[in-house]
């Protein structure tokens, strides 16, 4: 019901929908984020249900009218055709003529609301101008009709389709009474007050039902959407563990540091299909040392082995120790080399690897185009990996390092 509607879900919960399920039924108007969607549905609605019966609407004038017009010899039959058979008639056409114009689906609450003003104006005053006589009493059946299709089946708002049929009522009781025309208060109690009664009680009770019904399908739209985010979340924190499980099997082993951090660089591209990257190691005196990189000559990437921080973006993202995204990116910066140009990466993303308050590394990534959120997260998530990792590599080195001597001093 609510699928071709747009509804703001930002200021819509489940309490308030359930708050609003719970009003009394004298209260039915929502919220303006949800009013307007609501009467914007019924409008189609009415639209829809309208494009479809307009055509029986018309059949049945046709079966009633033309038998009528042609047996009947009644005196009363030129004032019935002239103020119930033509205005109805006239009222048909331009309904369908509506029905046409996609652009007035908008505009269908006051075409209905015209339609029964207009039809209940002259249905009226020929009720109460031929009282019981025959043509009469069918005025006063077709009135009965007309409030029933306005109230029911046009699924005209009830407050609407009274003030369109009580405005008809006294416009033509006002143009009787100024035609000195007798009023039966009797018949028109039974022709019309009644009628009109039952069917805005009737019509009443289908808006409520439209409107609860209006709530129901947004709890469930609310639900499913809140279903849809978690197996998104679900499938997302699956991934996430995939490639972290991959991860560590990948530096699974006695690594030295060049392979580690040439293991991680190479997965780190797969995972964010980066075409260009470079790893670097932070040193003692507080500089960076290239250690590999990917799709570049190291020469190229760095005219230096050595890099202070200070004097480029790597050193904004070791400072504040969180990932950096640039995407105004200076001239001739990590340029991807295709073989016959040198292009720009769309973005640059700068991780620093920290153990503690320990600078450990920084990972840089630059591609075509912008990396999601995920791709972020899931390089992000290998970092305090990577920086054990690395600690447990420089630890090896040392000791392959102390060791080498002895066994050497042992062989000689």
């Amino acid at each position: 019901m609510t699928d071709h509607i747009q509804v703001d879900m930002r200021h819509v919960n489940e309490g308030l929908l359930s708050r609003l399920m719970n009003r009394p039924v004298s209260q039915l108007v929502f919220p303006e984020h949800l009013e307007a969607p609501f009467k914007h549905l019924a409008r189609e609605q009415a639209s829809d249900i309208l494009s479809k019966s307009i055509y029986g609407l018309i059949t049945i004038y046709l079966a009633v009218i033309i038998p009528i017009a042609i047996i009947s010899e009644d005196a009363g039959l030129s004032v019935w055709r002239n103020t119930v058979m033509w205005p109805i008639a006239a009222v048909l056409f331009g309904i369908w003529v509506c029905t046409r114009m996609p652009n007035m689906r908008q505009k269908v609450e006051y075409v209905l609301g015209a339609s029964v003003f207009i039809t209940l104006t002259g249905t009226i005053y020929c009720s109460i101008q031929l009282g019981t006589s025959p043509f009469g009493q069918l005025a006063s059946f077709e009135v009965i009709y007309i409030l029933i299709i306005a109230f029911s089946i046009l699924r005209l708002p009830a407050y609407t389709a009274l003030a369109c049929s009580c405005s008809a009522f006294l416009i033509a009781l006002g143009y009787a009474a100024g035609q000195q025309l007798p009023l039966d208060w009797l018949h028109m109690l039974l022709f019309f007050i009644v009628p009109t009664a039952v069917c805005f009680v009737t019509g009443y009770t289908f808006e409520v039902w439209g409107r609860q019904n209006f709530l129901k399908n947004l709890l469930l739209n609310l639900e499913s959407r809140r279903l849809e985010e978690l197996h998104l979340q679900s499938e997302k924190e699956g991934r996430k563990q995939h490639c972290y499980n991959e991860y560590l099997e990948l530096i699974a082993g006695n690594l030295s540091p060049h392979e580690l951090f040439t293991h991680t660089l190479s997965f780190m591209v797969n995972v964010t299909d980066s075409q260009i990257a470079a790893a670097y190691r932070a040193t003692e005196q507080g500089t960076l040392t290239l250690m590999t990189t990917w799709g570049g000559d190291p020469s190229k990437v760095r005219q230096a082995a050595e890099i202070i921080p200070d004097e480029n973006l790597l050193g904004a993202a070791m400072k504040q120790n969180r990932t950096l995204k640039i995407n105004s990116l200076p001239e001739g910066y990590l340029n991807i080399r295709t073989g016959t140009a040198s292009l720009t990466p769309a973005e640059v993303m700068i991780l620093p690897v920290y153990h503690g308050q320990q600078a450990i590394a920084a990972i840089e990534l630059a591609k075509l185009q912008p990396y999601t959120e995920e791709q972020q997260q899931q390089v992000e998530m290998i970092l305090n990996s990577l920086a054990y990792a690395t600690i447990a590599a420089d630890a090896r080195a040392e000791l392959t390092a102390v060791k080498a001597p002895v066994v050497l001093a042992a062989s000689s």
